[in-house]
């Protein structure tokens, strides 16, 4: 099977969800369930697809960004299954105005330097006390994607 038919495929298989009234669970597991039948099946190159798939998301990002800024929603509405509520914007306190504040803030910017160097070198704070080299905790590897 080429990737032009794949992906043909594919969107019947969407389409012919009836009237797009699925839930959120069962779109993730349509998701996933699509990306492991494309792996074992082989037919396909599977980064190919996910290219593909990468480029049709930013599509589909950009279309629900401009719905958000372009369409007013007055009230909680529910259309084929999607619920659309109105949620009010909050504020934000300027912590960094108060000066105690921006005082313990740059205390503890400093402090995370003096550890950053601590991990490579010994290093003393300024009450003359040996910095401590701390424990870290692994991040998960991942995949970026650009184009």
């Amino acid at each position: 099977m080429s990737k032009e038919q794949f992906m043909i495929m594919r969107e019947e298989e969407l389409s012919v969800q009836p009237d797009f009234k699925f839930s959120k669970k069962e779109s993730v597991k349509f998701g996933v369930d699509s990306v492991l039948k494309c792996l074992a099946d082989g037919d396909v190159n599977p980064k190919r697809v996910w290219a593909y798939i990468c480029k049709r998301k930013e599509i589909l990002n950009a279309m629900d960004a401009t719905f958000r800024d372009k369409i007013v929603i007055l009230e909680k509405e529910t259309i084929d299954g999607v619920e659309f509520s109105p949620v009010q914007g909050g504020s934000t306190l300027n912590y960094i105005e108060d000066d105690v504040f921006k005082s313990l803030s740059t205390q503890l910017d400093n402090r995370k330097e003096l550890l950053n160097v601590a991990q490579k070198m010994d290093v003393y704070d300024d009450d003359g006390v040996l910095v401590p080299k701390v424990g870290s905790t692994p991040r998960k590897s991942s995949i970026t994607v650009k184009f």
